[in-house]
């Protein structure tokens, strides 16, 4: 389950140290069900063959909350981003407009 949205009366947070909002759904079943997040990509090579990774594994009982969960997930999501921008595609308005 990938739940990476911008939810507009959803937990305030950074991404990329701009503020926006996430649904932190991810987060509070992690921790309701005290299952583990594991975080999956995939990138396509040179050949354009689809290659999936496996990130990370995050564990709810090393985050003392939700919103310190939804953080720590967001920040393994800036290293994917960070590693191949040029295969990440925004299907949202991630960022709050500041109109």
């Amino acid at each position: 389950m990938l739940n990476d949205v911008r939810k507009p009366n959803g937990e305030k947070v950074n991404f990329f140290n701009l503020p926006t909002t996430a649904s932190g759904f991810t987060a509070f079943f992690s921790m309701r069900e005290k299952l583990p997040i594991i975080v999956i990509h995939n990138e396509v090579d040179s050949n354009n063959i689809c290659n999936i990774y496996i990130d990370e594994i995050i564990h709810p009982e090393n985050y003392t909350n939700e919103s310190d969960l939804t953080d720590g997930l967001l920040k393994v999501y800036e290293k994917i981003i960070l590693n191949k921008p040029e295969q990440w595609y925004w299907f949202q308005d991630r960022w709050i407009n500041k109109k």
